[in-house]
């Protein structure tokens, strides 16, 4: 019930033996830059305890998987009936690619069939994050803050 595909990812919630892996992609300079979950190992292995491999409808972290290897993540959180905030970071040699697309154009699929009331996503992306800007062009988005961006699914 908690995975879903795409042409070529596959996403499925962390486990403990994703710990390491998941530490790895946060310490990226690039990611840590626009999603700064902790500064190093302990603080990031600890938000990975308390909080990553807890499963939950309406809160889940995938691990996005490329050729059975894990490239990034991409998450959502239900904050309204009809809003869910969803997150997402792909490791730097698997950047402009399409995957941070194919895996957004995923969730927001496999959010759909969970709650069919949610119509609208929101993604908080630094002004300077240009990659993550183009990415959600694609779906038409309403600026709704300096950093907050809606679009209606």
């Amino acid at each position: 019930m908690y995975s879903f595909e795409t042409k070529r990812l596959q996403m499925r919630p962390f486990k403990e033996d994703d710990k390491k892996r998941y530490i790895e992609i946060c310490l990226d300079n690039q990611i840590k830059k626009y999603f700064n979950i902790g500064e190093n190992c302990s603080e990031i292995a600890n938000f990975f305890e308390s909080s990553i491999i807890y499963v939950n409808d309406s809160d889940i972290v995938f691990a996005i998987h490329y050729n059975n290897n894990i490239i990034g993540f991409i998450d959502y959180c239900l904050i309204q009936p009809d809003s869910i905030m969803i997150a997402y970071a792909i490791e730097k040699q698997y950047r402009k690619e399409g995957f941070a697309t194919e895996a957004l154009t995923g969730i927001l699929k496999y959010i759909k069939n969970i709650f069919p009331r949610v119509d609208t996503a929101v993604l908080c992306i630094h002004a300077n994050n240009t990659a993550s800007l183009k990415t959600i062009e694609k779906f038409n988005p309403t600026k709704c803050n300096s950093f907050t961006y809606c679009f209606k699914f």
